[in-house]
Parts: structure tokens; sequence; C-alpha cells
């Protein structure tokens, strides 16, 4: 059982193609242009586990004979502008993204595999320590899985019991087996459960049985010049720059806070980044509070709060104790680039704060009730790294 934050996960199945081929359902070098950052979350923690068995493989040979290439798509690539990084360029190749794909499978494996994953939120008390005691305990005797059962007894793994998430994958073996294992859960009947896996395991070198487990994939403008054919050259150059650019941006979860010690009941609060090519902010779910976004931009978002307005019988008299708190759930795909973050907070009598906090993946970037400017542009080193900025 291995046990990391999304950000430790993704940067190893990034750069352990023996990793991501037994971890995951798709391998990659680290030349191929594949990234996992996009699919695992900054703001969750991961555990994941597998037991598999490769009875056989197919493979794409470039053994120097002539490779056809669709001609419609080296057409597509001809049509293309070289790559820059510019917002007509970056949104041209993403079409033919979008239309060709990205990657060819140059390899795959059959054979059978149990695939673990189970996430949940980092937390002040759903810690990555935390998260490894309870993910193990439910886990225990699968496999090579030791963990305190203990401990299931606690309130912390009934809290943890109902808000992680998990997905098995089974492949190969028999099919009540198979079926059993993925749609059960171990604390339903653990000792059922173990029986069950260990009855699946001794059916893994059936090849009979075998199942499609892995494939390993490069990229298009990685393939085309793995061909040997220089015509297809100036093809591949193009679609390796700009997938370089594309494959490297980072997707990372967060929350944008506010607070309201202020006059008016409806303060509203913008936060913009800056509009680069790939550059995303997104408003994805409420958080706690009464915010609401109001207008929502590719890379900006301004929120409304539902405030609780300072009641005095003197007008420009302010009292603090009678403010309003609320955050929301975001996403950013930023590139890892220095970039700036735009924070804009209401004019009316009062002191507010707005912050956009990417923690653990990226920055907390701030313009707290001590920040009296209503509008900042802060930089920041990048996006994609964590730190803190803002007053």
């Amino acid at each position: 059982m291995r046990v990391e934050t999304g950000t430790d996960l993704a940067s190893t199945l990034d750069t352990s193609a023996s990793f991501s081929a037994n971890y995951a359902g798709v391998s990659a070098s680290t030349s191929s242009q594949y990234s996992y950052s996009h699919s695992l979350s900054t703001a969750k923690v991961y555990g994941v586990m597998s037991v598999d068995h490769r009875s056989f493989f197919l493979e794409l040979d470039y053994d120097g004979s002539p490779v056809v290439v669709n001609e419609r798509l080296l057409a597509a690539v001809e049509e293309l502008p070289d790559w820059k990084v510019d917002q007509t360029t970056f949104g041209q190749y993403m079409n033919f993204f979008n239309d060709w794909g990205t990657h060819v499978m140059e390899s795959c494996v059959f054979g059978a595999r149990y695939q673990l994953k189970v996430n949940n939120e980092l937390t002040k008390t759903e810690t990555k320590e935390k998260f490894e005691l309870h993910v193990k305990a439910e886990y225990n005797g699968i496999a090579d899985v030791s963990g305190d059962v203990s401990v299931k007894n606690s309130s912390d793994y009934k809290t943890y019991r109902k808000t992680r998430e998990n997905q098995v994958y089974v492949r190969g073996g028999t099919d009540a087996s198979r079926v059993e294992l993925s749609t059960s859960q171990p604390d339903d009947n653990p000792e059922e459960y173990r029986k069950t896996f260990n009855e699946w395991a001794q059916t893994l070198n059936n090849s009979n049985t075998a199942s499609l487990v892995n494939i390993r994939v490069d990229s298009i403008g990685n393939s085309l010049r793995k061909s040997g054919n220089p015509e297809y050259e100036p093809a591949a150059r193009k679609l390796i720059d700009a997938l370089g650019y594309i494959s490297a941006l980072r997707v990372i979860q967060g929350q944008i806070s506010v607070e309201s010690f202020g006059t008016t009941e409806q303060p509203e609060y913008t936060c913009s980044l800056h509009n680069v090519p790939g550059m995303q902010l997104k408003y994805i779910s409420a958080g706690s509070g009464n915010l609401s976004p109001v207008d929502q931009e590719p890379t900006s978002l301004k929120l409304r709060l539902q405030a609780n307005p300072t009641q005095s019988s003197e007008p420009d008299v302010i009292i603090p104790q009678s403010g309003t708190s609320a955050w929301v759930n975001v996403q950013v795909t930023t590139p890892q680039e220095a970039s700036v973050v735009h924070l804009e907070k209401p004019t009316s009598k009062g002191w507010y704060s707005l912050v956009l906090d990417l923690q653990p993946g990226g920055p907390k970037v701030q313009s707290t009730v001590d920040d009296k400017q209503t509008t900042r542009d802060i930089p920041v080193d990048s996006l994609a790294i964590s730190g803190t900025y803002g007053t």
C-alpha cells in the first residue's frame, strides 16, 4: 500500500514508468508528454495498491520498416502554425488534440490485476498520517497490507469511512470473485472479503481469463519522430513543442475565502488570474457561508456575499464584531511560470478580506482586513508552487 498526497503521487507517476505501469492503467516515460496531475487532486491524499500477474503483451515494433501515417492527420498538422505561446495558437492546437488525441498506444499488457485507489480530503483532522492508519486498517489482510484494526472503533475512523472514496478495478481471474471484489466493501465482512481475494489470487496465472491491465503510450509527435521518416519531422516538431506546454499545465484545487466587516448587505469580491494560454479559474462548489458566483470568466470570478451589515446609529462607525465570513471551492489550471493574481475588494466603508488559497499544491494569495487597498495585483513565483503572498 502506497500513501501519498495528490501532488506527490502525480509527480511519482509522471517520473517513474515502472511505478505507473504497476499502479495505473496507463504508463509512460518522462519524455512522453503524459501527466497525471490533471486527474489527481492537490487537496487530497491517496492510498494505492496493485496486485497483478502478466500473461503476455503486444508491442508496436519500430523495426525500420516504412511507417504509414494517416494522411488526414498530416494535413491537419500542416495547417497548424508553428507553436508559440499565444491564445490563438493555443486554441488551434487544442482543437487539433481534441480531434486527433494526444498519444499513441505503443504496447499493452494482458493478465490479471487487483488495483485499488482510496482518497480523502486533506483536513486538520484527516492528515496524511491519519489517512494511512485508516486505509491500512480498512484493507488489513489484503495482499501484504498490515494495519491496526483497533482504530476502527474511533470516531475519526467512522468519519473517514463516511467521507473517503474508493475505486477497485479487478481484471482477469474468475468472474464471481472479480465481481465480488469490485462491488463489496471490506468492512462489510472482512473475513469474507479476504477469502474472496485469496480465491481470486489463485487464478491469476490462468491465461484463458487474461484481460487488458496496462497500456504504454507516447505522444503523437514523439511517435512521428521515432518513425525514422524525415518527412514527418516538421509535423513532429510542431506537436512536441505544443504538447510540451500543454502537458506542463497544472490543475490545482483550493478555496476562495472572504470576510466582511462593513455596512453593505451584499459585498462583492473579484479574483482574476493572468490571462495567458491555458490559465483558468473555475468555481466548483459552495463551501461554508452564503457566498455565490455572480460572474464567471475563464480567468476571473466575481463572488457576492450575503453579509450581516453593521448596525450603528452613527453611519461612519463600524463594529468589527458583526462581520461575516464564507468560502467556496475553486479549481485553477495554470502554467508553472511566474504570474499575477488580481484581488478586488468592496469599496464601501468597512474592513474586508479576500484570500485565494491553493495550498498545499499552490500558494496562498491574500488581501486581509489589515490591507486597506481595495484593489491589488500581487505577483507570485508560480501558481503551482506553495508559498504565501500579499498582506
